[in-house]
């Protein structure tokens, strides 16, 4: 996990300011079990660690035990970990903000199967929404108001006739301070693999691979569970290969066996997460040519209705 840290810093031009995504997990359904799991992962290199103790614990021992500041707070709409750091203001301000994250989740998922670009403006029309003003409105990236999936009040206004008012506008300095967390998150690279519809969260992916270790199906003791919570830590970022640093630091003789099977899934996970993403750049350039064609047609339909000496 300090790894992780680290590597997060370094791609965080060595600012120790970084921004984590959290999320929870529960060793069973329906909100009774008793043990639980706290994932923070870095939204630079997806990277993360368990406590069991909550989000707020992991804030509290962040720079004690790393060196860094979580600045920058991405959780579900409806944890309850952002009050509890906000209440606690363990180290300043955490930026956060609810309806930003819900529109982000609108324009990755309305934009699904479409090209990067569209993606990215839709990204970036939650931006300069949040920064209008009655003054000042900046909704050109916002969907048209005729639009049935348009979420803008303003231009949805425009069409009507009706009055807007921008009541729910963020101050221009907030806006300023979080600008670069929306270059992040407009970031092609990133987008690119959200264009399936699929989530892209680490956190889900990171709970799957201790669920995996840990059937829900099966109880187990909170040691147990610990055990595989710091198994899958282990495995998720560094891969499966690293058993073999900690066997080692053991005193447990690793032999060659050992070595090429971890090796092997490795391999195995690496090429299955390759013809995945093969898979989906290969249907994403289906579709931009079946829309192609459909625009071509349609713009020949058109010549030919309105075209010179036709009415």
């Amino acid at each position: 996990m300090t790894n992780a840290i680290e590597e997060a810093v370094a791609l965080n031009e060595n600012s120790r300011d970084i921004t984590a995504a959290f999320d929870g997990s529960w060793q069973k359904r329906c909100h009774t079990s008793l043990n639980g799991v706290i994932t923070a992962t870095s939204l630079d290199n997806g990277n993360g660690g368990m406590e069991s103790d909550g989000v707020v614990k992991i804030f509290q021992r962040s720079e004690n035990l790393y060196q860094v500041r979580y600045v920058n707070y991405l959780g579900d709409g409806d944890s309850k970990g952002y009050k509890k750091v906000e209440e606690l203001n363990v180290y300043g301000n955490v930026e956060c903000n609810r309806s930003v994250e819900t529109y982000y989740g609108l324009a990755i998922r309305r934009n699904a199967g479409k090209d990067v670009e569209k993606m990215r403006r839709a990204v970036w029309a939650i931006y300069f929404h949040k920064y209008s003003t009655d003054e000042e409105p900046y909704h050109t990236l916002c969907p048209p108001g005729t639009d049935e999936d348009c979420c803008c009040g303003y231009n949805k206004a425009s069409v009507t006739g009706n009055k807007y008012s921008h009541q729910h506008s963020l101050p221009p300095a907030v806006m300023d301070e979080i600008k670069p967390i929306f270059r992040d998150l407009s970031n092609q690279e990133l987008l690119k693999k959200c264009l399936h519809g699929n989530t892209q969260n680490p956190n889900e992916s990171f709970n799957h691979c201790i669920w995996e270790r840990i059937p829900k199906t099966v109880f187990v003791g909170l040691k147990t569970l610990k055990l595989g919570v710091l198994d899958a830590v282990i495995c998720f970022n560094d891969g499966c290969v690293s058993r073999l640093n900690m066997l080692e630091s053991l005193g447990i003789e690793v032999g060659s066996n050992t070595k090429t099977a971890l090796y092997t899934i490795d391999k195995k996970r690496f090429e299955d997460g390759e013809k995945f993403a093969l898979q989906m750049t290969k249907e994403a350039r289906t579709r931009k040519r079946n829309a192609k064609r459909r625009r071509e047609d349609q713009e020949t339909q058109e010549q030919d209705e309105y075209g010179a000496g036709m009415f």
